[in-house]
């Protein structure tokens, strides 16, 4: 299983940031890094969907950014899947 990083964490809210908003503020790194390296630990978290919801879920809850948590949460899920090849089926 691959797992998303940290710096590519941190551009793609960057990006996020300078696409739809003005301003650029920082980051808690220790959250961040936290958050992406409890998901890797196969103990807690034994499935690919475990891991998906834990990802998901922490970067809201620990709010490692000032702004901006969900849609970066929404991105670092995505990023998620698609390094790892899941697809999601809508009906």
């Amino acid at each position: 299983m691959q797992y998303i990083s940290l710096e590519f964490l941190l551009d793609a809210h960057d990006f996020l940031l300078n696409e739809y908003w003005w301003k650029h503020w920082e980051h808690n790194l220790n959250a961040v890094d936290s958050v992406l390296t409890h998901i890797q630990n196969n103990e807690y978290y034994p499935n690919f969907t475990d891991k998906s919801v834990q990802l998901f879920y922490c970067i809201i809850k620990f709010h490692p950014f000032i702004d901006w948590n969900k849609r970066t949460a929404i991105t670092a899920l995505l990023s998620f899947w698609t390094i790892n090849w899941k697809i999601l089926l809508f009906e």
